[in-house]
C-alpha cells in the first residue's frame, strides 16, 4: 500500500468512526431516531462518498443490533451516560476508545470479510486478528459470540447472555416463547431490502444500481420484486427513484398486491395492517 493510499485509509477510518460515534450518541444517549440522526449527519457532511456512507451506516446499525453484547466493549463513560439516561451529558471520549467495538460489529454480522477501515480499527485496538476465526456462512447468529473471544479477558465472554440482545423492557411487555433463542436468532438477522420495479427498462435500472454500488437479485416468482444484497447508501438519492422507476417495498406487501390482483379502476384501502 502506497503512502498516499495509506494516509487516505487512515483519514477515512477516523472520519467514519467519528460520525458513527456521534450518531450512536444521538441514538442511545439523546434518544433520537437512528435513521433520522444518520440522515441529518450525511446531509451535514456531504463530502462523504457512497463507500463512506456504507461503512458508517452498516457499522452504526450493526452496533445497535448487537448492543447487548457490544456495550461491554464501549467506553465506560459512554455506557454510564446511556444507563443513567444522561441526555445532557458532555462526553469527552477519545475516538480510539470506539475502535474495538466498531470492528467487532462487523464480525458479528457474519460477513466473513472486513472493509479496510474496519481492519484498521482492529489493528489500532491491538486485537490479535489471527485469533479470530471465521465461522461457516450459515452459522447461527448466536454462535457468533465466538468472534468476541479475543476482545475479552479469560472467563469474561461467558458472562455475555443471549437474553441481553433484547432490551430489558421486552421481557416486561411480551411473553417470550419457551425456546426464546429461536426468536433471538431472527431478531439478530438483518431484514432484507426489497424494491418494487416500475419501469419497462429493468436492464437500465439494474445498471444504475450497479454504478452506485448496489447489488440486486430478482425474486424467482415475481419479476418486479428485487432484493438488494447490499442496501447501504441512499436509494432515494438515485435518479431512478426520483423518476419513479422503483419503490422500496417489503416483499410481504408486494405479495399481498399479487394475491389480491386488483383490477384496473378499482380502489383499495391500504391499512398497513
Amino acid at each position: 500500500m502506497s503512502e498516499v493510499s495509506e494516509r487516505h485509509l487512515v483519514t477515512q477510518a477516523r472520519n467514519c468512526a467519528s460520525i458513527t460515534a456521534s450518531v450512536l450518541a444521538q441514538t442511545l444517549i439523546k434518544r433520537r431516531p437512528a435513521d433520522r440522526s444518520l440522515s441529518a449527519s450525511f446531509y451535514e457532511h456531504r463530502e462523504f462518498g457512497s463507500r463512506d456512507r456504507r461503512l458508517i451506516s452498516e457499522t452504526l446499525f450493526s452496533v445497535l443490533r448487537w448492543w447487548g453484547w457490544l456495550r461491554h466493549l464501549a467506553p465506560r463513560q459512554f455506557v454510564d451516560a446511556w444507563e443513567n439516561q444522561q441526555e445532557d451529558a458532555k462526553l469527552e471520549i477519545p475516538l480510539a476508545a470506539f475502535y474495538s467495538m466498531f470492528a467487532a460489529a462487523w464480525f458479528l454480522e457474519g460477513k466473513n470479510e472486513l472493509p479496510l477501515a474496519a481492519e484498521w480499527w482492529l489493528n489500532e485496538a491491538r486485537i490479535n486478528r489471527n485469533l479470530i476465526h471465521f465461522l461457516p456462512k450459515d452459522a447461527s447468529p448466536l454462535r457468533r459470540k465466538q468472534y468476541l473471544l479475543p476482545y475479552f479477558p479469560p472467563g469474561k465472554l461467558e458472562q455475555l447472555r443471549n437474553e441481553d440482545l433484547l432490551p430489558e423492557w421486552c421481557y416486561k411487555e411480551i411473553q417470550l416463547p419457551a425456546n426464546q433463542n429461536n426468536m433471538l436468532e431472527w431478531e439478530q438477522q438483518r431484514p432484507p431490502v426489497w424494491l418494487r420495479i416500475q419501469t419497462d427498462e429493468p436492464e437500465a435500472l439494474y445498471g444504475e444500481l450497479c454504478e452506485n454500488d448496489f447489488r440486486a437479485a430478482r425474486h424467482p416468482l415475481m419479476e418486479n420484486a428485487w432484493q438488494l444484497e447490499y442496501a447501504g447508501g441512499n436509494l432515494r438519492a438515485l435518479k431512478a427513484f426520483k423518476e419513479g422507476k422503483f419503490e422500496i417495498q417489503d416483499i410481504a406487501s408486494q405479495t399481498v398486491a399479487l394475491i389480491c390482483t386488483p383490477s384496473a379502476g378499482q380502489q383499495w384501502w391500504d391499512a398497513c395492517a
